[in-house]
C-alpha cells in the first residue's frame, strides 16, 4: 500500500496544515468547501491519514504501513468521522451535526 500524498497545486495549503499541526494549533474541525474538481476530498484525506499516523514521513504524509493507516484504508479506523451532505449540492444536516458534536466529545479510542 501506498501513502496519501497531497497533490502539487495543494502544496502550500498542506505546508501551512503540517506546521499547525506540528505547533499544535489546528482548530478542532477542517471544513473544506469550493468549486468541484479542486479535489477537497483527497486533501482531507492525506489530513486525516496524516494526524492519525503513527509514523509520520518528514513530508508531513503518513506512512501507508502503521496499523492506523491500515485501519483508515479498511474504513474502520474508531478516530475517523467523515461528515458530508448526503447528496451532492445539499447542506449537512442537523442530525451529522449532532453526531459529530456526540463524537468530538469522546476520548480517542486508538
Amino acid at each position: 500500500m501506498s501513502n496519501l500524498t497531497p497533490y502539487p497545486w495543494q502544496q502550500q495549503i498542506w505546508q501551512g496544515l503540517i506546521s499547525r499541526a506540528a505547533q499544535q494549533r489546528l482548530p478542532t474541525a477542517v471544513l473544506y468547501t469550493g468549486v468541484a474538481g479542486i479535489c477537497k476530498h483527497h486533501r482531507a484525506s492525506c489530513l486525516a491519514h496524516s494526524l492519525l499516523c503513527e509514523n509520520r514521513l518528514n513530508d508531513g504524509t503518513a506512512c501507508g504501513q502503521c496499523r492506523s493507516w491500515l485501519l483508515l484504508a479498511a474504513g474502520t479506523h474508531p478516530d475517523y468521522l467523515l461528515v458530508q451532505p448526503e447528496e451532492e449540492g445539499k447542506s449537512i444536516g442537523i442530525d451529522k451535526v449532532r453526531s459529530l458534536a456526540e463524537f468530538q466529545s469522546l476520548k480517542s479510542q486508538y
